[in-house]
C-alpha cells in the first residue's frame, strides 16, 4: 500500500468552491461572550504579563518598571474573580486604571475586566455604563473599544429576550443570480493561452481575474462569473484581489465552483517515498515505542525548500511566517 501524506504550506480557503459554509450556534447556545470571558479569566491568573509589550525602548523600561505592581493587581484580581467575589475584583483592575502612567492598553483592559465583572453579576444597567465609557475612550486601543462596543450590543439583545450574538447580523446577504451576461473558465489542466471558455479553460486565477479586469474596463455588462470546473488547485502564493477587482449591485463578480464542492485550492504538497526511519542515531534517540512507526522522506527532492523556522505565536507578537506542517490522511495500514 503506498502511502501518502499531504504538506500543509499555506492556508487557502474558499468557502464558495468547497460548498461549506460556517454553522450558527443553536439558540439558546450556553457559548455567550459573557461565559467565554468568566471562564478564561478564571484561568487568566498572572499571564496578563504578556499584554505589557511596548514598542519603544523608553515605553518598555517604564513598563518593566510598572509591570511587578500591574501583575500583583491583576494576579489579586484574577483570584477574587476565582472566588466570585466581583466587588474585590473590581477594586485590584481600579487600582491597575489608577495608576496613570501605565500604557493605555493596560487601562483599557482593566476597565474591560471591570465592565466584565458587572455582567456576570448580571447588573447590565452597569455593565453598559463601563462599556460606553470604554467605548468613546479615544485613547484606548480600538480592538478593546470595538469589543466594548460588541458588548453593548449583546446586551441589548438579552435585555429583548434575544440571543446575545446574531451570526446573520454581520453577514453580507447575496440575492441569487439567475444568469450571468459573461463567464470565464478555470481548470487544472487548463492553459492562460486559451481562451477562457468552458471548451478552453484557462490555468490559474490569475488570468482569470485579469479577463475580468479587461471586461471591467469595457463596462461591465451585467453579472460576471468565473467558474472553477471540478479539480484540484495547488497554490503557493496567495491570489490576490484589490478594489479593481469589485463589480457593482447590478454587476457583481462571483468567484464559483462549477459545481458546488467539487474545486478544491489548497496550498500544500502532496509527498510521497515515505520509508520507515533507519538511522540508529535516530532510531536510538526515539522512546522504545515509536521505533518502527517513524516514517522519513526527502523534503527537498520534492520541491519543498522554504522550511520556516518555528517561532513564538500569539497576542502581541509580530506574525510569523507559515510554519511547514505535515497533515495526514485516514491512518494507513503501515501505521497500525
Amino acid at each position: 500500500m503506498k502511502t501518502t501524506t499531504i504538506l500543509s504550506l499555506a492556508a487557502f480557503l474558499l468557502a464558495a468552491l468547497s460548498g461549506l459554509h460556517a454553522a450558527d450556534p443553536p439558540a439558546g447556545a450556553s457559548t455567550t461572550r459573557q461565559r467565554e470571558a468568566e471562564d478564561a479569566f478564571a484561568r487568566f491568573g498572572t499571564s496578563e504579563k504578556a499584554s505589557s509589550r511596548s514598542s519603544s525602548p523608553a515605553a518598555s523600561d517604564r513598563d518593566q518598571q510598572l509591570r511587578p505592581t500591574l501583575d500583583a493587581f491583576f494576579a489579586a484580581g484574577a483570584k477574587a474573580w476565582t472566588g466570585r467575589d466581583f466587588e474585590a475584583a473590581r477594586v485590584e483592575f481600579r487600582r491597575a486604571l489608577a495608576l496613570p502612567a501605565a500604557p493605555p492598553h493596560f487601562h483599557s483592559y482593566a476597565h474591560l475586566r471591570a465592565a466584565q465583572s458587572y455582567a456576570a453579576e448580571k447588573n447590565s444597567a452597569a455593565a453598559k455604563a463601563e462599556y460606553a465609557t470604554i467605548k468613546a475612550e479615544a485613547s484606548y486601543p480600538e480592538i478593546h473599544r470595538e469589543e466594548a462596543r460588541e458588548c453593548l450590543e449583546e446586551l441589548e439583545r438579552e435585555s429583548k429576550g434575544l440571543p446575545p450574538r446574531d451570526p446573520a447580523a454581520s453577514r453580507t446577504k447575496v440575492p441569487p443570480i439567475p444568469s450571468f451576461a459573461a463567464e470565464f473558465f478555470l481548470a487544472p489542466d487548463g492553459s492562460d493561452a486559451n481562451s477562457g471558455t468552458r471548451q478552453q479553460p484557462f490555468g490559474t486565477l490569475e488570468k482569470a481575474r485579469d479577463a475580468v479586469r479587461a471586461l471591467k474596463s469595457k463596462g461591465l455588462p451585467g453579472p460576471v462569473a468565473v467558474r472553477l470546473l471540478p479539480g484540484e488547485y495547488p497554490r503557493m502564493t496567495t491570489f490576490a484581489l484589490t478594489q479593481a477587482d469589485s463589480g457593482t449591485a447590478g454587476s457583481p463578480i462571483v468567484y464559483r465552483a462549477d459545481k458546488p464542492g467539487t474545486a478544491v485550492l489548497y496550498g500544500g504538497k502532496r509527498l510521497t517515498g515515505l520509508a520507515p526511519v533507519t538511522d540508529g542515531g535516530v532510531i536510538a534517540r526515539m522512546p522504545t515505542e515509536a521505533r518502527g512507526k517513524v516514517f522519513q522522506c526527502a523534503l527537498r527532492q520534492q520541491g519543498v525548500v522554504d522550511l520556516a523556522p518555528l517561532q513564538e505565536r500569539g497576542y502581541g507578537k509580530p506574525a510569523p511566517k507559515a510554519t511547514l506542517t505535515v497533515g495526514l490522511p485516514p491512518v494507513p495500514k503501515a501505521f497500525e
